[in-house]
């Protein structure tokens, strides 16, 4: 199958730079478009056509063909010493034996930003030599995700006042939230207990608990 693509805006940019970015565009469509062959397999050029309008511009033509399919072998994870394996694959999109798709690890490497668990993710693949397969390689750099505070003031309501409060929000590196906050003034004293479930049973549905209690102390 020969598709033909034609640029009006990257004009300016020199031939291996098109074809970095038609291998690009052409990944970032639907699986089976995948890893297409901008080149003319006896030359190893681009094939190309030239038109030239009536205000003077050029319009170029470019001829893509479509190589076999590609299918993602394996999924490396990298650097992960505290988070667990699943608490990352459950971000991704897509599995070994899926279709090659680039939009898709676009979206798990969104995903896994947002976590609030890594300084750095990076996911990169490379095909496999003579075959249809491709590993994805998820490198990771895991951030600090304890938290601990101390304050102190005075309040012309509650007097004097303290609190203290700790945060872990990778609990058991299963991407699982605790805190705990106390408090305590010259007329009252609280503590606050907050659990988060990201994944309750599994499912991608969030459930927490939220145990407080407030006293007076006059």
């Amino acid at each position: 199958m020969i598709f033909f693509i034609t640029l009006y805006s990257i004009l300016a940019l020199e031939e291996p730079h098109i074809k970095d970015y038609l291998i690009e565009a052409s990944k970032s469509g639907p699986a089976k478009y995948s890893f297409v062959k901008p080149v003319d397999c006896s030359t190893g050029k681009l094939k190309e056509t030239y038109a030239l309008t009536q205000n003077g511009k050029v319009i170029l033509t470019y001829v893509i063909e479509e190589s076999e399919k590609i299918y993602v072998e394996r999924i490396n994870i990298r650097g992960n010493s505290k988070t667990h394996d699943k608490v990352i694959r459950r971000e991704i999109q897509f599995s070994e034996g899926d279709a090659f798709n680039l939009s898709k690890i676009k979206k798990s490497e969104r995903n896994l930003n947002k976590l609030g668990l890594f300084n750095k993710v990076e996911l990169n693949y490379d095909p496999l030599p003579r075959s249809n397969k491709t590993n994805i390689d998820i490198e990771i750099e895991e951030a600090s995700t304890g938290e601990f505070s101390v304050g102190a003031g005075f309040s012309s309501l509650d007097g004097a006042l303290a609190n203290v409060g700790i945060k872990e929000s990778n609990l058991f590196g299963e991407g699982k939230e605790l805190s705990l906050a106390l408090g305590i003034s010259t007329r009252k004293s609280n503590i606050d207990l907050k659990y988060t479930e990201p994944f309750f049973l599994g499912k991608n549905v969030a459930t927490g608990i939220d145990i407080f209690n407030i006293r007076n102390n006059m």
